[in-house]
């Protein structure tokens, strides 16, 4: 069965879903059950995506309460999109929750002597080949004590991804939540990486999907292509992402921003 047809410019600036999805680990700090986290991934922001858009998908977001709200990548779309209309609808959101990005391949063709400084200012923390230590205190404050490892690489395609520079002082043991945009990079990982858990986006579901086969995934292995999946001896979560690209059309795969919630199970 052939799914809904979303155009860019015209239904999907007002539909997008906005899957639940608890990811269970034995390992999760107790601290941590419940830390909800908004993947976006994929906006595209550009000339079929627009502002509007992007403004009600943030107000549902927020509506969600996440504690981390975390971007993995393609935010603008170029020639077309504006990092600054992107940072300028981020500033409030940052001011809210603890707001960290990683690189994709978009980002890159925007450019980064743009892209970062901007988003810097309005409070987004990028990370490249880098990570972040969290911690839950009293009333779920979140703030860079220990408590489970945050870490993003660069992007796969257009960046240089280094593994063990970014992992470097994590200690044995912690759980981390791996960001990246493109989920080929789950492959080439080294052997026994401890990633507890990859978020990332780049395939959009497919963006076209007929009888259930997406004829391009843009990933060398088919299997990574969106939802909760196995991956390389962790769980990934492949997010069909929000925007467009190259045509203004979805079929079979809507657009989403998912929210995972970290629970304690096995």
């Amino acid at each position: 069965m052939i799914g809904p047809v979303r155009w860019g410019n015209l239904q999907e600036r007002s539909h997008f879903e906005m899957p639940e999805v608890p990811v269970l680990s034995r390992r999760l700090p107790q601290a941590f059950e419940g830390f909800r986290i908004a993947v976006i991934a994929d906006l595209h922001l550009g000339p079929l995506v627009g502002p509007d858009f992007l403004r009600r998908a943030l107000e549902r977001l927020c509506g969600a309460r996440p504690v981390l709200v975390l971007l993995v990548g393609d935010l603008v779309e170029r020639p077309g999109g504006s990092v600054k209309t992107l940072a300028r609808a981020l500033r409030p959101v940052c001011s809210r929750f603890l707001t960290c990005a990683v690189m994709g391949n978009h980002d890159y063709w925007y450019g980064l002597e743009a892209f970062r400084p901007a988003m810097a200012a309005a409070g987004v923390d990028i990370l490249i080949n880098e990570h972040r230590l969290l911690r839950r205190g009293p009333g779920g404050h979140v703030d860079d004590s220990p408590g489970i490892a945050l870490l993003g690489l660069d992007d796969y395609l257009y960046g240089s991804p280094d593994f063990a520079r970014a992992a470097d002082g994590i200690e044995n043991g912690t759980f981390t939540i791996l960001a990246a945009h493109h989920p080929d990079q789950a492959d080439a990982l080294p052997p026994d990486p401890g990633v507890d858990l990859m978020l990332c986006g780049h395939t959009h579901g497919g963006q076209i999907r007929l009888f259930g086969k997406a004829p391009v995934t843009y990933t060398k292995n088919k299997r990574y292509l969106s939802g909760l999946i196995r991956g390389p001896g962790f769980p990934m979560y492949i997010s069909r992402g929000l925007g467009c690209t190259t045509i203004p059309l979805r079929i079979g795969a809507d657009p989403e921003l998912p929210i995972i919630t970290l629970r304690r199970g096995p």
